[in-house]
């Protein structure tokens, strides 16, 4: 390649100086957007893109050079027999001749338009100015070596001594891969770090004999860091990347930003290390006046404001709406240059969208799913049913998500490879296989509709509900006097449930096998499956507003039911039906079928099964036909209307993961954080009305907890101040009031719920109204004379605190909380300490919230590992990757089975509900242990870095769960390719299916949320 003024390689040049111009200009604008978006993100993570920025930027002039440049064809030599005589004037040299060269050329498809011409003179002159620019930068950075290597050879390093040995042995725990001299000297005012072959710390004359031991560690930790993280490499590139690219503004910014964010994450390793993160920024402001010289990392870079106020917990600067220098440079010059200067396709069609990642990897996996081979069917245990077929799950699993991403050819392929069978009418009585296939075909069709293929779904629904409808004297009477049973239990269980209780403990495996007229009674869960297909179809018919086949649905549906001794389990059709129509759209007949069940249990004999049958109908209702469900409360005793209110809000709401669910027994389940309301505008509109008749509970326990449900979705909802009313019309509960075992929290409550309006608050950016019930909270929590209701309060408060970035107050009341829960009788001094230092992760640092950990309970383990988890995943994040595995090693330490741990109890899984109370004095169950053992130890081995051991014998939904986790973990490590090796690992091709379909979950899930 010849270089000259006139060559094709000096043209490209010039081109390549005014395309990188526009292209840096997106990526100043690109990595600033990056920057606003991780103002919480990790220092580790904001390095990353900060090198990400610097690379691109470094890898665009080569990419725009070799897009436009073409070397100039070679020439085309012509046979002189070939040409005629020629004219004198016309003759060329002798022998062969040549064609004539071609001009310098760019390639035919990236050719300037005709509008580039206003600086078609400057481009043959561009390419010298770049050069002789880039010469002086790196010729600057030469002579910044030669001055840094003359430095490290005058100065004698220092083998003995204490600060010699405390940096080797810092070294080692840091796990620095090379051997680091340290030595002293006056000419520099600053601690750093010189030379990248044969590093070394050079610490300030003073530093050996002025400075606190404390000090001296905190800079010899910065400079490892720096070591370890091969910061001094970084800045070599880094400075190449300015010589080259010295004339564009991106270049300068991104460098200064990967600077601060190198020093960010050393600062955050001396912090997370020593815990003393005001020590450390007494240390920055002090020598802030240091100045380093070239191809050094030194303790005080620039900007030492910006530093200080990270390590100290505060924003890199306030919120803005005005764009910064660099994005306004970006922006202006994008739209300038982009519209001359963009570089054409090489031909490839623009109009070709290439596919989301998320989107290949779903039916990636769907390929590898329907490519199995159907396993044999288990036997069917002894105590149930047998497992489903997680082959046809997973797809269908799969299938739904790539529905939910738009990928709708992708969605009907996978449902392709399902290959479902219909069963016989005949058998849908007899076996459990006949009912799972037609759950999934009804999966199946209601997927094939959201995925587009309307009128395939419609025929495979209008078979459903004829294979569903068939008649059949020997299976239909016992499956409905089967039901009728069922309801009437469970509506006086209903009924007769306490206040407060908001557990429904129901097991239809343990009926009798008689009915109270000695006649045998169908299986309970095959009469009951059969029956809930129904509801099934029902429900996707009418979420499609399918009204005539959901009408013939509706029509064989009621014919089933119409049997003179089962008037409770018609009664219950007709409101499923109803509700059922009236969200299909025909509101007339919907409603006619619903008063239609009203009418029929107006009818029935006074009792607990009419009380209770009542209050069901009331709570499907509600989504329908709220003010009819309201006023069938009202007409219930008081002592009963605090219950059908609770399953009124699930019915209106959805469950979501809540904030409190704790492994260790602490479950923290005011105010129901799973709950959600669907529609925020509705919210507002219905929550008084539920309001009006939760204030007419008589029981103050039970209405002091439902407030507190109301008041949180209140300000879920944006309703502050009807939210904060809520909250101060609460009773005030006192512990003291009520002796015995808890059911729940008392003194708690209301504190506790001024605490999740102000975290709701916050999250929604509304300052003013989170500092508000903040103040209350904290006045209420500083009144509670409960010990234990006090530690309660304190952490959800804290827990607000930290989200409304108040973490000094959040401090504050751990301090407060930290003492009286050291004080408190095992188990619960464990389970709250636990909870504590969980808080003080975020709050309070990683040395106090180690000095917690330390203080609890080695028995039963699981409370101190789970706090162990919580403080290695930190570690983890925040780049201290040996200080994680530490902790990891600790927490799989305690996950060891013990001697003293409590035997199984039979049915405790089933006792316990997602909005149930745990009490705290109470021993966690075995079962709950062995849960969570498998949960956790995935994690921290994945942590470790070290291969799973089956720590405990599990049962097959332990199993499962753990393979879940295990699967989650690798996604979120190494993403699809990790995980997939995960689950292709797993033996037994169910859990293999299995993990399969939970990787889709996840893979769907975050590209959903990204």
């Amino acid at each position: 390649m010849t270089i000259s003024p006139h060559s094709p390689a000096w043209i490209a040049l010039g081109w390549t100086f005014l395309h990188v111009l526009w292209i840096a200009a997106a990526i100043g604008l690109a990595a600033s957007i990056a920057r606003r978006a991780m103002r919480r993100a990790s220092p580790e993570a904001r390095h990353a893109a900060a090198l990400a920025g610097l690379l691109a930027l470094a890898a665009s002039p080569f990419a725009a050079f070799v897009a436009v440049y073409e070397p100039a064809p070679t020439a085309a030599f012509v046979a002189p027999a070939a040409v005629a005589p020629r004219p004198p004037a016309a003759e060329s040299s002798p022998g062969l001749t040549a064609a004539a060269p071609a001009p310098p050329a760019l390639r035919a498809d990236r050719a300037p338009i005709a509008n580039r011409s206003w600086f078609e003179p400057w481009i043959s002159f561009l390419p010298a100015a770049w050069l002789a620019g880039t010469s002086l930068l790196l010729a600057r950075t030469a002579a910044g070596v030669v001055g840094v290597e003359r430095l490290r050879r005058s100065l004698k390093p220092h083998e003995l001594g204490p600060v010699a040995m405390r940096c080797r042995a810092m070294a080692r725990s840091l796990g620095t891969a090379r051997d680091v001299s340290i030595a002293a000297c006056d000419r520099v005012a600053a601690p750093m770090l010189i030379g990248i072959v044969r590093p070394m710390v050079v610490l300030p004359a003073a530093a050996l004999s002025g400075w606190d031991r404390d000090l001296v560690e905190m800079a010899l930790l910065h400079e490892l860091a720096h070591l370890r993280r091969l910061d001094n490499l970084t800045s070599l590139f880094q400075q190449f990347v300015e010589a080259l690219l010295f004339f564009h503004p991106t270049t300068w910014w991104l460098s200064a930003w990967l600077r601060l964010e190198r020093e960010s994450c050393c600062d955050a390793l001396v912090v997370a290390r020593t815990g003393d993160a005001v020590g450390y920024a007494r240390l920055l402001a002090a020598l802030a006046d240091a100045r380093p010289p070239a191809l050094a990392a030194p303790l005080n870079e620039r900007p030492i404001t910006t530093r200080i106020r990270r390590i100290l917990f505060m924003e890199d600067r306030p919120m803005t709406l005005k764009p910064t220098a660099p994005e306004a440079l970006a922006l202006a010059a994008a739209a300038l240059l982009a519209a001359s200067l963009t570089l054409p396709a090489r031909g490839d069609d623009p109009a070709a969208a290439k596919k989301p990642d998320a989107a290949a990897d779903l039916r990636r996996l769907a390929e590898i799913v329907a490519a199995q081979p159907s396993s044999p069917p288990p036997s069917q245990p002894a105590d149930g049913p047998p497992p489903p077929d997680e082959r046809i799950m997973t797809l269908l699993g799969i299938a739904t998500a790539q529905v939910k991403m738009d990928d709708r050819v992708g969605a009907l392929e996978t449902l392709r490879g399902a290959s479902i069978e219909t069963p016989a009418a005949a058998d849908l009585g007899r076996g459990y296989r006949a009912l799972y296939a037609v759950e999934y075909l009804v999966e199946a069709a209601a997927i094939r509709y959201d995925a587009g293929d309307v009128e395939g779904a419609r025929d495979r629904f209008h078979r459903l509900v004829a294979l569903l409808g068939e008649p059949d004297p020997d299976r239909d009477g016992p499956m409905v006097r089967t039901m009728e049973r069922w309801a009437a239990r469970t509506a006086a269980s209903v009924s007769s449930h306490s206040e407060d209780d908001s557990q429904v403990i129901l097991d239809v495996t343990t009926n009798d096998a008689k009915g109270a007229d000695g006649e045998p009674e169908a299986d309970p869960a095959l009469a009951l499956g059969h029956l809930e297909l129904l509801a099934s179809l029902a429900d996707a018919l009418a979420k499609r507003k399918e009204v005539d086949i959901l009408h013939s649905l509706a029509d064989r549906g009621l014919a089933l039911t119409d049997q003179p001794d089962a008037p409770l389990a018609k009664a219950l059709f007709q409101d499923v039906f109803g509700k059922m129509l009236v969200l299909a759209g025909d509101e007339a007949a919907g409603r006619g079928l619903t008063a239609k069940a009203r009418d029929a249990v107006a009818a029935m004999p006074a009792g607990d099964v009419k009380d209770g049958t009542a209050l069901l109908l009331a709570s499907t209702l509600a989504e329908t036909d709220l003010d009819g469900a309201l006023d069938q409360i009202r007409t219930a005793a008081p002592g009963r209307r605090n219950r059908a209110l609770r399953r009124l809000l699930e019915h209106l709401g959805e469950t979501r993961p809540g904030p409190w669910l704790d492994a260790n027994g602490l479950k923290i389940n005011i105010g129901d954080p799973y709950l959600a309301m669907k529609d925020r505008a509705r919210a507002r509109a219905d929550l008084p009305k539920i309001l009006a008749v939760a204030r007419t509970v008589e029981d103050a326990k039970g209405r002091a907890r439902t407030l507190a449900v109301l008041a949180r979705l209140q300000a879920q909802a944006d309703d502050l101040a009807g939210a904060l009313a809520t909250a101060e019309s609460m009773p005030d509960l006192r512990r003291a009031d009520h002796p015995g075992p808890a059911d729940g929290f008392y003194d708690a409550v209301k504190p506790a719920t001024f605490a999740l309006i102000a975290r709701h608050r916050a999250q929604a950016g509304d300052a003013a109204g989170a500092e508000a019930a903040l103040a209350r909270s904290a006045e209420l929590t500083n009144a509670v004379a409960d010990e234990v209701e006090r530690i309660v309060s304190g952490l959800v408060l804290a827990d607000a605190y930290e989200t409304a970035g108040r973490r000094d107050a959040a401090r504050a009341v751990l301090d407060d909380i930290l003492p009286r829960a050291q004080a408190q009788p095992e188990p619960r001094r464990s389970r709250l300490l636990g909870a504590i230092a969980r808080e003080q992760v975020k709050s309070a640092g990683v040395a106090e919230a180690s000095k917690t950990i330390d203080a609890i309970r080695d028995e039963t383990g699981v409370e101190k590992a789970n706090a162990l988890w919580t403080l290695a995943t930190h570690l983890r994040d925040a780049g201290d990757a040996e200080a994680a595995r530490a902790a990891a090693r600790r927490g799989l330490v305690c996950l060891r089975p013990k001697a003293s741990d409590p035997k199984p109890e039979s049915n405790f899984h089933g006792s316990v509900t997602r909005d149930g109370f745990i009490d705290y004095d109470v021993e966690t169950p075995a079962a709950w242990l062995a849960t969570w053992r498998g949960t956790i130890e995935p994690s921290l081995r994945a942590i470790v870095g070290e291969p799973e051991v089956e720590l405990v014998a599990m049962d097959p939904e332990q199993g499962r769960r753990r393979l879940s986790a295990r699967v989650a973990e690798a996604f979120r490590g190494g993403g699809l390719v990790e995980a997939l090796k995960v689950a292709e690992a797993v033996e037994d091709p169910s859990s293999r299916a299995f993990a399969i379909r939970s990787l889709a979950d996840h893979v769907a899930s975050e590209s959903l949320r990204r």
